[in-house]
């Protein structure tokens, strides 16, 4: 087999993002950190398309699509698996399903017939996940409600599968070639499991039918992804109009909310000076296997000098920038720290 001719083209045109697929269920199901719920509903009803994601996102997914056949060919080698078996995955609106389009990375047929997912992530990313040990089934969340949803929906259309040169009703569960900072490489395999390969489209069905068809938005969650999609909904040139009221209740929820911050905001410095008194001049403190209290020296910013640079250029002061200069950059300021600690399982002293 040529590399060559496993290397596909980044394509130049769209996915057909009128549908749901693989990788919208993490965020229809809240397990992706970047996208909500809303981001797929708005794209699905008001016609969000991949051109408005921003430049380095595009960017990202062209360089995981070239790199994705040397994951999937270096995991093969690795496990021993036959590299003439792996065929290129189809994206295809599905007919079983008419909500859903699916993609699957790389189909491995022959004697032990599964999917193929891969990705390439950074090395600061993998280390913040749930990742596991290579060759275990430990992988976050967004990954397993992506490649169970790409097993559901091939188990859902084995004829068309079978014309591909799988054998669907033999898949037992899905590889993940994962390439991290592209150089390593780590190999999770996901076993077939009825109650998530049930659950995670019967989710995502229910979103289509329940919020995409009815035009209803999803409940809103914390997350900033929600907050950001949210905000595309916003029209800051149209005029206002009296509050509902729900709206009156959220706003006052709201404001009551921003006034118990303060206050605890308030409590937590009363109770560091109290802490920062008892120290006196120690260091810094110590609770038994469980937190410490540390002062942190800290100079002063280079950003302050711009700002005593901006001051003395509007005043025409040399002497004001000198005064500044010497009294704050440069000048250390200290700041308690105070953490919780894992616990070693020793007590300290």
């Amino acid at each position: 087999m040529r590399l060559r001719d496993q290397v596909p083209e980044v394509p130049s045109g769209h996915l057909d993002l009128t549908r749901i697929g693989a990788s919208d269920a993490p965020a229809i199901l809240g397990f992706d950190r970047y996208r909500s719920a809303h981001d797929v509903y708005l794209r699905l009803t008001e016609g969000l398309l991949e051109d408005e994601f921003p430049e380095r996102l595009r960017e990202a997914a062209a360089w995981g699509h070239r790199l994705e056949p040397l994951a999937a060919v270096a995991l093969c080698e690795s496990l021993g698996l036959d590299v003439d078996d792996l065929v290129k995955g189809e994206s295809r609106v599905m007919e079983a399903w008419e909500w859903a389009r699916v993609s699957p990375d790389y189909l491995l047929t022959g004697d032990a017939p599964a999917l193929i997912e891969c990705k390439l992530i950074s090395a600061r990313r993998f280390d913040s996940e749930e990742w596991g040990e290579d060759g275990s089934d430990c992988v976050p969340g967004r990954i397993k409600a992506q490649v169970y949803f790409q097993l559901a929906a091939v188990h859902a259309e084995p004829d068309f599968w079978a014309t591909q040169g799988l054998n669907v009703d033999r898949i037992e569960g899905a590889h993940v070639a994962v390439c991290v900072g592209g150089q390593r490489l780590r190999r999770y395999w996901l076993p077939w499991d009825e109650g998530i390969v049930g659950y995670v489209p019967s989710v995502c069905e229910s979103f289509w039918f329940e919020n995409v068809m009815e035009k209803i938005p999803p409940t809103p969650d914390g997350s900033d992804a929600c907050a950001k999609a949210l905000a595309l909904l916003a029209s800051p040139g149209a005029p206002g109009r009296a509050a509902t009221d729900p709206e009156r209740d959220l706003m006052n929820q709201i404001l009551e909310a921003k006034e118990s911050l303060n206050q605890t905001k308030r409590r937590i410095v009363e109770l560091e000076n109290e802490l920062k008194a008892s120290m006196g001049s120690q260091s810094g403190v110590l609770m038994a296997g469980d937190a410490k209290a540390s002062w942190i020296e800290r100079k002063g910013s280079t950003a302050w000098r711009a700002v005593a640079n901006v001051l003395a250029e509007k005043t025409g002061s040399d002497e004001l920038l000198e005064e500044l200069s010497a009294d704050l950059v440069g000048t250390p300021s200290r700041y308690l720290k105070i953490t919780r600690r894992a616990s070693s399982g020793k007590r300290e002293p």
